[in-house]
């Protein structure tokens, strides 16, 4: 996939995101606490997202969804 050439899924423009701006924040979870929470780079929101995938692919069966 080139730089001009849309992502074909989510998973896709994640990874993407991920290699190009490693660091950057992704998301923000806020809490009522003040300084409690959780911030999550691109990075790490690919990394989470592998992880799960990767659990769901060893649990499914192929062909089935």
């Amino acid at each position: 996939m080139d730089a001009f050439e849309l992502p074909d899924t989510l998973a896709q423009a994640l990874q993407r995101r991920a290699l190009h701006t490693p660091d950057r924040l992704a998301l923000r979870f806020l809490t009522d606490e003040k300084d409690q929470g959780l911030v999550l780079t691109y990075r790490d929101l690919d990394l989470r997202a592998r992880t799960i995938a990767a659990a769901l692919q060893r649990q499914a069966v192929p062909g089935h969804r």
